[in-house]
């Protein structure tokens, strides 16, 4: 109303300057409030807004500004609220991999609790239970597995403890201590109980082997069948566990019964020389030599110096008939183990029975260097020596087999032998003390030896000139073996020699009538009939005896003798040509043949005779030879 009014004026620029003020002030507070909402600081926008509201409830701005706050505020929870739903299965699979299984679970948990149907996460915790079960169940497994392991340490510890004690012969403690064993071994590993089981068993048998005393071999051979069918009842595949068995059959000689576990013990380990060896024991009992054979050779296959195998082989094999293969095997026994003693030997009597007695007397005397004492192989040797004529050798060797004599236990065969080889070296005197020797011990011997030893003593007497004991020992041994053909022979000699003709005939014949073959039983029947006279039976005899042994010239001139007895002179003087033909200085003979010739009337041919006798023996029956000549001329 008035325009010029100053205080109006002034007052009017007072306001409009505060108004400007007041607005700038506005919207510098706008503007803040705008930079904070950009910047995400809904908190502190919301509070400069509010301000201007509580100042000015109506500003539009403010309100309008608010309402666009709000709304980002809200997406940008919404925003934050997806992104650590977003986030959330990715820190879950961080503390799985980090194994902070409960935290991974929680997060999931959460996720779900939010949204039931969130198939990701579901699988997720799914996956993770599953996998916390898994090592769950891994855990008490390695758990289960160390204690096992532990519990086979300690086993195993024990079982050397046991072994060690067994070196040492304490039985007691090496029980206690494979009691421990056993009981710490794991009942969920079958295999691995029944493979100590099985060792345990097989120490114990070993050392029942060498045991102290029976009563220690007896608790030692208890314990392994023990642990042995403790070990199949585990594990009926354990080879060790079949060997004790089998081994402790051969012991109580069930040979079948060992036959059958030592074959399993081979099939489960047919890489074990001395199981197929005690196999071909066992089957060598049973008198089965083929499958024995094959045994010990795969025994050899394995292990080539396994002299025992090869010495088992050559033993199946002699008894299967095959010699000449015994004798290599028993060779290569001794090969491998040149102080094999019985290798030695078992080839010495099969080169013997083969009539090598060189190899024989080289191989017994092998064995003798390894055991000087052995008064059987002594014999052997002695025996050897003898067949091939070497009879001092042989007379060394039997004086040897009597010095290592068991004197409790004396041997007749052995007296036997060193009285007959005496004999033949001409040592009557001394042989006749030894085979009386064998007479006194023959009551252990065979029948068929004793006839011998009987006359052995009997023959030796004859030859030490007691000839009565000779006749009571023939007699005796024709009582044992009324066959015996050289008692009767010998008995018909001396009853010949005693001018019994009969007595000598009824023998002879007997002898002869038993061996028709036999020279002695035909000469001394010669000589018995041609006592008696029958020139007939004289004459058939003797031939005989030149039949069987043409160069004996001393029968050949009593048949001639026996044709001039007889007065067939034509035959005698044939005959004592053959005679002089074979021992042109047989004086008596041509004597007897120039008395022939003078029975046929050859006198020219006698007075040949008579004047060689003359000019080549002249002091022969020098009388009767003039005298005859002197006839004649």
């Amino acid at each position: 109303t008035n325009p010029n009014d100053k205080e109006a004026k002034a007052m009017l620029d007072e306001a409009t300057a505060k108004k400007a003020a007041a607005d700038k002030a506005h919207a510098e507070k706008i503007n803040e409030a705008k930079k904070q909402i950009a910047a995400g600081n809904y908190d502190k926008a919301e509070e400069i807004l509010n301000g201007l509201l509580k100042e000015n409830p109506n500003d539009t701005e403010a309100k309008n500004l608010l309402k666009e706050l709000n709304a980002k505020r809200d997406a940008a929870k919404k925003a934050a609220a997806e992104k650590e739903r977003a986030d959330k299965p990715a820190q879950a699979q961080k503390y799985i991999a980090a194994g902070d299984y409960d935290k991974a679970a929680e997060l999931l948990n959460g996720i779900l609790g939010g949204n039931s149907k969130d198939s990701e996460a579901q699988k997720m915790l799914n996956d993770l239970n599953s996998k916390k079960d898994a090592e769950a169940k891994a855990a008490q497994e390695a758990a289960a597995k160390a204690a096992r392991e532990q519990a086979k340490q300690q086993a195993e510890s024990e079982i050397a403890k046991g072994k060690t004690a067994l070196s040492k012969g304490n039985i007691e403690d090496a029980l206690d201590h494979f009691e421990k064993a056993k009981s710490l071994l794991p009942s969920d590993d079958p295999a691995y109980s029944a493979e100590k089981l099985g060792e345990m068993a097989k120490a114990l048998y070993d050392a029942a082997q060498n045991a102290k005393t029976p009563a220690d071999k007896a608790a030692l051979e208890k314990a392994a069948e023990e642990y042995a069918n403790a070990a199949l009842a585990k594990d009926s595949s354990n080879a060790p566990a079949h060997y004790v068995l089998g081994m402790q059959a051969m012991a109580a000689k069930n040979y079948a019964k060992a036959e059958t576990e030592l074959t399993a013990a081979t099939k489960l380990d047919p890489k074990n020389a001395t199981y197929w060896y005690q196999l071909g024991r066992a089957q060598a009992m049973q008198k089965k030599y083929g499958p024995a054979a094959t045994s010990f050779q795969k025994a050899i296959d394995l292990e080539p110096t396994l002299a025992s195998a090869y010495y088992n082989l050559g033993y199946v094999q002699e008894k299967s008939g095959n010699t000449e293969a015994a004798l290599a095997s028993y060779k290569n026994a001794y090969k491998v183990n040149s102080k094999y003693e019985n290798a030695y030997i078992a080839a010495g009597r099969l080169m013997a029975t083969n009539g090598d007695y060189n190899g024989a007397i080289d191989a017994f005397n092998n064995a003798v260097k390894i055991n000087p004492s052995n008064a059987k192989t002594y014999q052997e040797l002695g025996s050897a020596y003898s067949n091939n004529g070497d009879l001092k050798g042989a007379e060394s060797a039997f004086r040897k087999a009597l010095a290592y004599m068991d004197p409790a236990k004396p041997d007749a065969a052995t007296y036997y032998n060193l009285s007959s080889v005496l004999s033949e070296l001409g040592k009557n005197s001394e042989g006749v003390t030894y085979a009386k020797q064998a007479y006194d011990n023959r009551a252990s011997t065979s029948k068929a030896l004793q006839v011998n030893i009987i006359y052995n003593y009997g023959l030796l007497c004859e030859r030490t000139g007691k000839t009565s004991q000779a006749i009571e020992l023939y007699d005796e041994a024709l009582s044992l073996d009324g066959m015996h053909l050289k008692s009767k022979i010998n008995l018909g000699g001396l009853y010949l020699t005693q001018g019994d003709v009969d007595s000598a005939i009824t023998f002879l014949t007997s002898a002869y009538n038993q061996d028709s073959s036999n020279f002695e039983a035909n000469n001394n029947l010669g000589n018995a009939y041609s006592k008696k006279g029958d020139s007939a039976n004289a004459v058939k005899y003797y031939q005989n005896a030149l039949r069987i042994n043409s160069s004996d010239n001393t029968v050949r001139e009593n048949l001639a003798k026996t044709y001039a007895t007889g007065g067939q002179f034509s035959n005698a003087k044939a005959t004592y040509a053959d005679v002089i033909a074979a021992e042109p200085e047989n004086w008596s003979a041509y004597l007897e043949a120039a008395k022939v010739d003078v029975k046929l009337g050859d006198n020219d041919d006698a007075i040949e005779k008579l004047e060689y006798l003359q000019t080549h023996n002249p002091s022969f029956n020098r009388v009767e030879v003039t005298t005859l000549l002197n006839t004649l001329r």
